[in-house]
């Protein structure tokens, strides 16, 4: 079986939208993640918290990342 990439499999990608903010300890608050399940919200925060350039942004702004997944 041969491998598709995750553009071929449309049907399967999501795409969801996040809105959050940080605070000044680079501590990620998610202020909109509606319509996915608790566990999406929990790796979706467990990832930004893991960023790299968390400590480059600006707490107390409100950032927005759009995120693009593929369930397998």
């Amino acid at each position: 079986m041969h491998d598709k990439s995750i553009t071929e499999n449309s049907d399967q990608l999501h795409r969801i939208s996040v809105l959050f903010t940080i605070d000044e300890n680079n501590k990620v608050e998610i202020l909109n993640l509606s319509g996915t399940s608790k566990e999406t919200y929990k790796l979706v925060k467990q990832q930004l918290n893991g960023l790299d350039n968390i400590s480059d942004l600006t707490p107390n702004e409100v950032y927005k990342i759009e995120i693009s997944f593929q369930v397998v």
